[in-house]
Formats: structure tokens, C-alpha cells, sequence
């Protein structure tokens, strides 16, 4: 990532009033002329007073700007606040203007704003940057969850997430950087902390406007229309400034604006008018006036109204997944048709995927709750449809196929519209907690669901799976109809999902690297996907249902464990193409062990390192993704690849996996042709040519891997392609 030019770690330590100073001056001493007047700006978490230095440069002559310097250790926000307000009293004459970015700045020039009022010397404003205020949720059970998981996340994990958003720390060494990350995750919490105290305990109303600026690039401040009102909580005069293609540290590169925005936007807000010129790249967006803390009309959001549409979505996922897991087994029970299996486990992804674009312009167009409720009740109908057929004996013939594509469609329009409600439902405050609490639900469901689906399968039957399934919709249903959805945005895609997928494929074709790695991910997922359809079939081969259930679970298990430990570790500091490649290569030495041997055990373990690699693998590309694509691009860039992953799916489900094992199992039966020699060493009989499939596709995908760590333009990726700046 290219230099932001952003100096980060603390200033020199300084001590209570009567110590070192905390305002550092950045702008040149005017020998002549009046102060017009002053700008005390706070860092960010972790930033040096020298942030500033390009606003303070590009000021126009008359404007002071003064940087605070934040001490090491961090006394905390109330004290600091105390000491900045009595050197303010004591040092700076005239008018005052304080700016805060992110936030640990905006939290504490929002106090120091609040000590300075009350020592009767107001402000004119109070801007923040790239920030809205967040806070914990009041229920223990959520706030407990999110704060597990934050904490679960490493120095490495959080480096990768600044990195995304601009912040570049790969110059600083290892020591240094780690030392930073950890001061800005301190100061994020002590932030969150004092936004949470003001939520609960509502402060006295400042009486100066709060201006936020925010760059329409910074993923941190969506829905940025919506929630510059939030500042209504301090008070009656809310605006918003937009910076066109910003990213969340901003400061140096949009310097200019910010400096023009510091000087013109609050004095402009009595006559209404936006100061932005016809060629500034930002502009006054909107400004809103309350007297009134409670100005929306209808339900309100909340945690406890997001709890339970969650909980009745986690039951209603839940379900689905069952069947999604049991209705093919047990087609393939039935019929040993590997051929129908691949179909119909393709039929219960791939409608859904092809339409998800239609579904999203839909759920942006109409009512959420709306579409919800529509999508429960078509599924509700389609599996009444397979109760059906079931009871006439009919679901083994061809209606199953229509009616697995219409569930697939029916479900797709209901998950993209309920993901899409989260953030109505939700205080945005609390929108972080609340995705991760959803991720953690789906991660769930999804782990449980092929233990469950195998055991309902060998103790009840496909009908009563088929009737689980049917209580779960009803459920959704029932809850979403008596629950009321409040009036405020939700999330909508930037551009329709076609249009990100043509934006992302010319953006990746443009650059030779992104080429190479889309070619590479073409050709390994032909032998990837395979090998995650044909588990059922493979433990079917030699063990009862309820076991390959279990076998099915270790999968899910080393899924959430590959998950774990990127959260945990980090995943790579550099060169992450390459530890992308050997994780493939772990990926295939996991699929030969569980192709070599016709043992629970064994292919438990292997299938648990498959989705384990596979998933470590997932989440490394994605770090590479936020870190070398500029944020604009990044949706765009990973619905191109999901078209890659996607096209190879009806090639392995229909051709690689059935066609692979219809022409090795013979070979591998008692007296086969490789009885004798391949026989010899991973055993013969039903199933073996599943075993050899997985021996070969592991193979294939080891020499794709090992070429590519010879290829310059993958093996060199980190190096070729540069880092992307957040906030152009």
C-alpha cells in the first residue's frame, strides 16, 4: 500500500496541566493580520498530531491550527478532555472551530466541546470525520457474543481491516506496528464505551451545530444519508458533508476540501446554502434541524425487534439447511444415481444464484417485510408440494427437479431480503454487533445441519424432514407478519450484481496478475468442487447414514475452525499469494487421505482438513482483495470471481464427479482392472472409485498449485501488484 504519509504512534508522554503541552501549533506564524480564527483537531486512534499537517498547510492565511498531541499512556477521554479545555482557556484567544476524526477523535472533541461550553467559551462547531456513533447493545447475550468475537480477533486481523481502509503500517517494524494496532483498538473501545454512556444517559444538548464529513468510499459510515442524524442526541443541528470517492483516512490526500469544508460549511448553514463550488469534488449534503430527540414517525429500531426476526430466521435456516442436506441424500439413498445427485444438489444452489440478481433489484424496489413474507410463503408451497409427491410416491420421478429449482428461487428471494432488513431492524449504533451475531447464527445452522439432517433421515424419514422444514416457515411467518419493520435504510447494492460482475471482470482482466489469479481459481475450483459433492457419497460407501453424518459434521467443524484461526491469527503479514497456494496445496494432501482408505476416521479427518484449508484459503484471498483493490471495487471484483467459482459448478456436479466415478468404480470392484495394483494400496469394493476420484483430484489440484508457485505473475503477486490507497 502506498504511504498515506500519515505519522502514527503517540506523542512524547506529557503529564496533568503544568507538564508538557498538548496543543501542538501546525501552521506558520502570521507576522501581521488579525487570527480570523482556530482549529483544534483531534487524531485518531493511534495517530500523531502531525496528521493534520496538510489541512494546516493548506488553510488560508488568518486560520490557526492547533493538533492535539496524545499522550502515552492514555489518561482516557474525560481527563484528556479536562487538560486540552484548561490549555484552550489558557493559550488561545478569539474563535474556536473543533474538528475529530474517527472514533477516539470525535469522541473526545465531542467532550472537550462540552467542557469548553460549560467554561462559557462555545465553540462555533463541532466537525467529525468518517464517523457516526456506535455503541454496545444493552442485552448481555449480544454485547457478550460481539465482544467474544472481537476480542478473538488478532492484532494481524485488525491490521488487515486498516489496511483496507487506508491505513498503511507495513513500513513500521513488526514491534512498532503491533503496538499501534493495539493503541487504536484501546482507543476504539474507550470510544465505543463513551458513546455507549451518552445512549443511555442522555447528555445536554450542545448548543453549536455538529457538522460530519464522510467519504462515500469509507465502508465504515454507510447509510451516511440516514445516520448524520444521530447526532441529534447532542444537538439541534445536525449536517453532512459528502467527499466524493473518499475513502476513511482522508486527511492527507483530500487535504485541500477538508481544509475548504473547515472554513465555509458551518458558516453557511444559517443561510442554508452549500459553499462547494461547480468543480469541488464534495458538497453540502443536508442539514437537519430537532428540537425534538425523538423525530421519526412509526416503529422504532431496536435490539429486541432485530432478536426476534433473528431468532425466527435462525429456526427457519435451520430447517432449510436440513433439507438441503437430506432431500438429495436421500434421493441418492434411494436411486445410487450419482448423476441425479450432482443434478439436484446443482438444482438446489444454482437457481438461486442465477436469479439473485433479479431478487435484488426486486428487494430494493419493494418492502422488505414484503418480500420476506412472500418468499416464506412460496417456499412454504413448494414443500407442501414435495409432502405431496412423497405421499403418492411420485418424489423420486421428475417433480422433484422443478420444485428443488422454485425452493432454491423462493429461499433466495427471502435470505436476500431478510440480510437486507438487518439494518432497519437494528439501531445502526449497533449494526456491527448485530451482523456478527447473524454470521455466528448462519455459521451455526450450517454446522448442525448435516448431523441433524442425517440422524431426522435414519430415526424418521424424509417425510418428517419435509415436515420440519414446513414448521420452521411457518414460524418465519408467523413472526415476520407480527413484527412491525421501522421506516429507516436498508442495505441496497451500490449497482445491480450484473453490472458489478461486468465492472469486477474488466477491472481483474485489465491487470495481467488479476488475470493469472482468476485463470488459477477457474482451474482448481473444477477440482475442488467435486470433491465437497461426492463426501455424502463417498461415506455412504462404506458407513450408515447417521455416521456420514458425522463425517459430514467434521467438515462443517473444520470450516469454523479455519475461520477461528484466521480470526485468531490473522493470516500473513506479506507475500499472501503464497500462503494462498499452500493452503491449496493442503487442500490436496487433505482430499488424497480422504480418498486413501474406506475408514470413518480417516475420511473424517481428511474432509475436516478440506473445508478447514478451504476456508483459511477463502479468507486469505479476501484479506488480498480489501488490501490490493481500492474499496469501490471490492464488490465488484468479488462477484466476478464468485462468477468464476459459479461457472464451474455445473461442470464438476454433472461431468467431473459423476463421470470420474462411474468410470473408476468398475475398475476398482473385486477383479477390476486396477484391482490388482491401485486396489492394492487404498482397497477395493463400493466406493473406491469415489476414493480414487478424490486421490486424482487432489493430485491435479497439487500440480496446478506447484506450477503456480513457479509462475512469476503469481508467485510475485504481492510484489507486482501494488497495494491500493483508500481515500482518492
Amino acid at each position: 500500500m502506498r504511504s498515506l504519509d500519515y505519522p502514527v504512534g503517540r506523542g512524547t508522554p506529557v503529564t496533568p496541566p503544568g507538564g508538557a503541552a498538548l496543543l501542538d501549533e501546525l501552521t506558520h506564524a502570521e507576522s501581521a493580520g488579525p487570527v480570523v480564527r482556530t482549529y483544534i483537531c483531534v487524531p485518531f486512534g493511534g495517530g500523531d498530531a502531525g496528521v493534520y499537517q496538510p489541512v494546516a498547510d493548506a488553510l488560508p492565511a488568518g486560520h490557526r491550527l492547533f493538533s492535539v498531541v496524545l499522550p502515552d499512556p492514555d489518561p482516557g477521554i474525560d481527563e484528556l478532555a479536562g487538560w486540552c479545555a484548561a490549555e484552550i482557556l489558557e493559550r488561545i484567544d478569539g474563535p474556536l472551530v473543533l474538528y475529530g476524526h474517527s472514533g477516539a477523535g470525535s469522541a473526545l472533541a465531542l467532550e472537550l466541546a462540552r467542557r469548553l461550553t460549560a467554561a462559557g467559551r462555545t465553540p462555533e462547531a463541532v466537525y467529525v470525520g468518517a464517523v457516526f456513533p456506535s455503541a454496545r447493545p444493552e442485552s448481555r447475550l449480544i454485547s457478550g457474543v460481539s465482544t467474544w468475537l472481537r476480542r478473538l480477533r488478532s492484532d494481524q486481523a485488525y491490521a488487515n481491516r486498516l489496511a483496507a481502509l487506508g491505513l498503511d503500517l507495513s513500513e513500521l517494524e513488526p514491534d512498532e506496528a503491533a503496538r499501534v494496532v493495539r493503541s487504536l483498538r484501546a482507543d476504539a473501545d474507550r470510544a465505543e464505551e463513551h458513546y455507549t454512556r451518552l445512549l443511555a444517559h442522555a447528555a445536554e444538548r450542545l448548543p453549536v451545530p455538529i457538522i460530519t464529513i464522510v467519504g462515500t468510499g469509507d465502508p465504515t459510515t454507510e447509510y451516511f444519508a440516514e445516520r448524520f442524524r444521530e447526532w441529534h442526541l447532542l444537538t439541534d443541528t445536525s449536517a453532512l458533508v459528502v467527499l466524493h470517492g473518499a475513502g476513511h483516512y482522508f486527511l492527507g490526500i483530500r487535504a485541500k476540501d477538508v481544509a475548504r469544508i473547515l472554513t465555509t460549511v458551518d458558516e453557511a448553514l444559517p443561510a442554508g446554502t452549500d459553499p462547494a463550488g461547480p468543480g469541488d469534488e464534495w458538497r453540502l449534503a443536508e442539514v437537519s434541524r430537532s428540537r425534538e430527540r425523538a423525530h421519526r414517525t412509526g416503529p422504532r429500531p431496536s435490539m429486541r425487534r432485530f432478536a426476534t426476526v433473528a431468532a425466527s430466521q435462525l429456526v427457519a435456516l435451520t430447517g432449510a439447511q436440513i433439507a438441503d442436506f437430506a432431500v438429495p441424500l436421500w434421493i441418492y439413498s434411494m436411486t445410487g444415481s450419482l448423476t441425479r445427485f450432482g443434478l439436484l444438489t446443482l438444482l438446489a444452489i444454482a437457481p438461486g444464484v442465477v436469479v439473485a440478481p433479479l431478487a435484488g433489484a426486486v428487494i430494493d424496489r419493494f418492502d422488505r417485510r414484503t418480500v420476506m413474507l412472500a418468499g416464506d410463503a412460496a417456499a412454504g408451497l413448494v414443500i407442501a408440494a414435495m409432502a405431496a409427491c412423497y405421499a403418492t410416491g411420485s418424489l423420486l420421478e421428475w417433480p422433484i427437479y422443478p420444485l428443488l429449482a422454485l425452493l432454491s428461487v423462493a429461499l433466495t428471494f427471502q435470505r436476500l431480503a431478510y440480510l437486507s432488513a438487518v439494518p432497519q431492524l437494528v439501531p445502526k449504533q449497533f449494526l456491527g454487533h448485530a451482523n456478527g451475531l447473524v454470521q455466528t447464527a448462519d455459521g451455526t445452522a450450517r454446522l448442525i445441519a448435516p448431523l441433524a439432517g442425517a440422524a431426522l433421515l435414519a430415526a424418521l424419514g424424509i417425510e418428517w424432514i419435509l415436515l420440519l422444514e414446513l414448521a420452521t416457515v411457518a414460524v418465519s411467518i408467523v413472526v415476520v407478519f407480527a413484527v412491525r419493520f421501522p421506516r429507516t435504510m436498508a442495505h441496497q447494492r451500490p449497482e445491480p450484481l450484473l453490472a458489478e460482475i461486468v465492472a469486477g471482470l474488466r477491472y481483474s482482466v485489465g491487470n495481467r496478475s488479476f488475470r493469472a489469479m482468476l485463470g488459477l481459481f477457474a482451474v482448481v475450483n473444477v477440482f475442488m468442487s467435486p470433491l465437497i459433492l461426492l463426501v455424502q457419497p463417498l461415506a455412504l460407501s462404506f458407513v450408515s447414514l447417521a455416521t456420514a453424518g458425522w463425517i459430514s459434521f467434521a467438515g462443517g467443524l473444520g470450516a469454523a475452525t479455519g475461520g477461528l484461526m484466521l480470526t485468531v491469527w490473522g493470516g500473513p503479514r506479506r507475500r499472501r499469494m503464497r500462503a494462498v497456494l499452500l493452503f491449496i496445496l493442503l487442500f490436496s494432501v487433505f482430499a488424497v487421505l480422504t480418498g486413501w482408505r474406506a475408514s470413518p476416521y480417516p475420511v473424517a479427518v481428511g474432509v475436516f482438513g478440506i473445508l478447514f484449508s478451504l476456508s483459511v484459503t477463502n479468507g486469505i484471498y479476501m484479506t488480498m482483495i480489501q488490501i490490493k483493490v481500492p474499496p469501490r471495487f471490492h464488490g465488484r471484483v468479488l462477484a466476478a470471481n464468485q462468477m468464476i467459482a459459479w461457472s464451474s459448478m455445473p461442470v464438476a456436479f454433472l461431468l467431473v464427479a459423476p463421470g470420474a466415478t462411474h468410470l473408476l468404480n468398475p475398475l476398482l470392484e473385486p477383479g477390476g482392472a486396477l484391482a490388482s495394483t491401485v486396489g492394492t494400496l487404498i482397497g477395493v469394493g463400493p466406493g473406491r472409485g469415489i476414493g480414487l476420484t478424490y486421490i486424482l483430484c487432489g493430485l491435479a489440484i497439487a500440480a496446478v498449485a506447484a506450477r503456480a508457485l513457479r509462475h512469476r505473475l503469481l508467485s510475485r503477486f504481492d510484489e507486482e501488484v501494488p497495494d491500493a490507497v483508500s481515500g482518492t
